[in-house]
Order: C-alpha cells, then sequence, then structure tokens
C-alpha cells in the first residue's frame, strides 16, 4: 500500500515537471502580439490613421486570436509621452506621430510612421514577428521622403556634403552672404588678403552652422512635448505665412 502511494506520488511530480516544461512551450506557441498606436488627438492626419487602424485590426478575424490593439494618446498622459519618447525617439529616432510598433516577447519592430501605415506593411512585419524571423532594420540614418526612404549611411563623405551643400545653396540667406563675401572680395585688390577674407568666411561659416546645429539639437530635446510641439508650429506659421505673403506681394507689386 505504502509503495503504491509513493509510487502514485513520484507520477504525479513526474506529471508536475512534464506541464512546467509543456505550458511555457504552449504560451510561446500563442506568440501574442501587440500593435500599439501612438498619436496625438489634436493632428488631423492622426485620426484618419486611427480610423485605418479601428477598422482594419481592431475586433478582425483572424487579427483577434493573437493580435492586441493599443491605442495611447500621448498628450494627455506623460506617462504615454514619455513611453513614446522613449520607443519612438531614443530607439527609432522619430520625432513624427502617429506611429505604431508592434512587438511580442522577444521582437519589437521599427517605428511605423504616416507615410507607410498600409496593411501590408503591418501584416508582414506580424507574420515575421510569429515566425521569429523579424530583422530590425537600423533607422538612425534613415530619412524618410515622400518619395521613399534615404540610408545616408550608404553614401560616401563627399557625396553627402555635395548633396547637402546643394540642398542648402537654395537658401536665400545663404545667397545674400555670399553676394557680401564677393564685394568683400573684389575690393581687397590682392591675393593674399582675398584668401585671408574668404578663409575667415569659411572657417566661420561652418563654425557657426555647427554651433547652431548643436543648439537647435539640445533646444529641441528639451522642449520637444507634444503640446510644445504644436504650440511651436502655430507661432512660426503665424510669422512664416504673412514674411511669405509679403514677398509674393512685393513680386508683382513692389
Amino acid at each position: 500500500m505504502q509503495l503504491r502511494k509513493n509510487f502514485i506520488i513520484q507520477i504525479i511530480i513526474i506529471l508536475l515537471l512534464i506541464a512546467s516544461f509543456i505550458l511555457p512551450g504552449i504560451a510561446q506557441e500563442d506568440n501574442s502580439i501587440f500593435l500599439d498606436f501612438y498619436y496625438d488627438s489634436t493632428c488631423g492626419d492622426c485620426q484618419t490613421q486611427l480610423d485605418f487602424v479601428q477598422e482594419k485590426f481592431v475586433n478582425q478575424i483572424p487579427y483577434s486570436d493573437y493580435l492586441t490593439v493599443n491605442i495611447i494618446i500621448i498628450n494627455e498622459n506623460d506617462d504615454a509621452y514619455n513611453e513614446w519618447e522613449r520607443i519612438c525617439i531614443e530607439s527609432f529616432n522619430y520625432t513624427i506621430y502617429p506611429i505604431i510598433v508592434i512587438r511580442n516577447e522577444e521582437f519589437t519592430s521599427d517605428a511605423i510612421d504616416e507615410f507607410h501605415m498600409d496593411k501590408e506593411t503591418i501584416d508582414d512585419i506580424i507574420l515575421s514577428i510569429q515566425n521569429g524571423d523579424y530583422k530590425q532594420e537600423d533607422r538612425e540614418n534613415i530619412i524618410s521622403t515622400p518619395w521613399g526612404d534615404i540610408d545616408v549611411s550608404t553614401w560616401s563623405i563627399p557625396i553627402l556634403t555635395v548633396v547637402l551643400g546643394s540642398l542648402d545653396s537654395f537658401n536665400p540667406c545663404a545667397f545674400f552672404i555670399l553676394l557680401f563675401l564677393l564685394n568683400l572680395l573684389i575690393y581687397a585688390r590682392s591675393k593674399k588678403r582675398m584668401l585671408l577674407i574668404g578663409g575667415i568666411f569659411i572657417f566661420f561659416s561652418g563654425f557657426l552652422y555647427m554651433l547652431f546645429m548643436f543648439l537647435m539639437y539640445e533646444v529641441l530635446q528639451n522642449i520637444k512635448t507634444a503640446e510644445n510641439i504644436f504650440y511651436i508650429t502655430i507661432i512660426v506659421g503665424l510669422i512664416v505665412l504673412p514674411m511669405g505673403i509679403l514677398n509674393i506681394k512685393d513680386f508683382f507689386f513692389f
């Protein structure tokens, strides 16, 4: 009798041990996936994308079996904003919204911005995460444009310099400063003085650009809350639009 009792206890212990190994495997087999949608309630484009997410993924078969959709408003909750900042800005260098992040316990997708927020892209990432073969893309050097993403890390320094310099050459301020420099060089009347003036100009142009970019980066890092960005956008618009209208008026009726 005692032997039978000990045998039953041993069988129960073995079954519990087997269950302890099997159950985590079953939980992992389920492979629950989360779709986190971060948006600002004051953003007009965000509402359009929110409608898209709710229509295509919330309570839709077969997504309802394994996909949990979290709608996260970043401008009404400090914790939600800090989470968006940590995931999207620090990890993926995204400062825009709406943003979608797809994740499970092992993988976290790149942030999907409004330009790439389509069902096919999201389905591909979900399938990759389910299969366990998702490869996170390094977006630190990715520039998103209306014509697609550009990976500037694949460019050589001379090509990148020429491209950025060409883009900056359309800057009206740069035109004015260059004209001012040419006037100085015309009246220098000496190659040595021209070289000195031109050299000083080029050095301080680059130096001040560097300072400006560092200062802008630090300022934006400290003030980039959803509310601040909204108000800054309004202020910049109120300043720039009248100036643009005035310039258009001066072109036709000086």
